[in-house]
């Protein structure tokens, strides 16, 4: 369902509707698998789940982002002139038109395909960025028909500057007349469009979607998931202590589901899902018996001194070898997948 999608997501936008109805069957798959799921059976809110992995999603695509970065492509085919369709009108979409001006830069040659108030041609940087009041005096038509061939030689860009001339006008018309003086076109060269988001400079959909989601934090550990042979099922379930959505006792007991939250296993503290996994009298004794096995028995002592479950693994991963850290990440994983099964059997086994 998520696959299905693309060849419409390239040409148009997907009604909101759509995509609705395609997230509730793809949200009822991943939780119940079936195809239909209420609200509590989802352990994590959708458009987490819908994150890169990195930052703790599990990488299902959200549709209406891919969209944007599938039809990102056409903006980018546009740039080239021979293209057949390169001059046909079009009906951009704001965040898709925002979102590919702020992505690429341009080195200037003979300027043609360049427009001058609009492209991010100066350093890196687009005349609204630079002179945000400046641009605000120029006529919305004009600064989408302008090119660098047209308004650079002569100065004739100046003539496009119709709005009232304020003193922050005047100033910023001075700093990028500094700017601009001297510049020469090289008729010899055409202009060579910069994707910023890849290391060869060229577009392509898959960091234009990841680029919808910078600014968003990484969840510690949420990377090192994928990087291991453990079972995904142990992994999937890692993947929900990273995001606390492990019904504990002491989660249960906040959300006013049971009065008691003592740990079955030591009946001494609350039961959190990091007491569980390494705080916990029975997990310390299991750490310490399998790490001593490979000589990671410091690991196992420093148990104690860390009170989060994943603090504890990321520290620990560092104190192994390079070459020893994805078996190592494994060993965790399937450790504390045994551990919460362990504490299941013990919970809700019937004597």
């Amino acid at each position: 369902m998520s696959a299905v999608t693309i060849h419409t997501a390239i040409a148009i936008s997907i009604s909101p509707w759509v995509i609705k109805c395609i997230d509730k069957r793809r949200r009822a798959f991943l939780w119940r698998g079936t195809e239909v799921a209420a609200g509590d059976h989802c352990a994590l809110a959708w458009p987490k789940v819908c994150r890169p992995p990195e930052l703790g999603g599990l990488g299902v695509p959200d549709l209406t982002i891919q969209g944007f970065a599938l039809r990102m492509r056409w903006f980018w085919l546009r740039t080239d002139p021979n293209r057949p369709w390169s001059h046909l009108p079009d009906h951009p979409e704001g965040i898709v038109d925002s979102m590919f001006s702020t992505s690429i830069s341009v080195e200037v040659g003979n300027g043609v395909r360049t427009y001058f108030w609009s492209d991010r041609w100066i350093d890196g940087k687009s005349i609204g960025e630079i002179a945000p009041d400046l641009l605000a005096a120029v006529r919305p038509r004009t600064r989408k028909q302008r090119t660098i061939a047209q308004g650079l030689p002569n100065r004739a860009w100046v003539k496009d500057i119709i709005g009232a001339l304020t003193v922050q006008v005047i100033v910023q018309y001075l700093h990028v007349w500094s700017l601009l003086d001297g510049r020469q076109l090289n008729s010899s060269m055409d202009d060579r469009f910069l994707w910023k988001w890849t290391a060869d400079r060229c577009f392509t959909t898959a960091p234009a979607y990841d680029a919808f989601f910078i600014g968003q934090h990484p969840i510690p550990g949420a990377r090192f998931l994928r990087k291991n042979q453990a079972l995904e099922r142990c992994k999937f379930f890692v993947w929900l202590v990273l995001h606390d959505r492990c019904w504990t006792a002491a989660r249960r007991k906040r959300h006013n589901l049971q009065d008691d939250d003592t740990c079955s296993a030591c009946l001494q503290l609350p039961e959190t899902i990091s007491h569980i996994l390494i705080a916990c009298i029975f997990a310390t004794e299991v750490w310490f018996n399998l790490l001593r096995r490979w000589n990671w028995a410091r690991l196992a002592a420093r148990l104690h001194t860390h009170v989060d479950f994943v603090d504890w693994w990321l520290w620990s991963r560092k104190e192994v070898r390079k070459e020893d850290r994805k078996a190592f990440d494994t060993l965790v994983i399937l450790v504390a997948w045994s551990l919460w099964k362990e504490r299941n059997n013990r919970v809700f086994s019937v004597n």
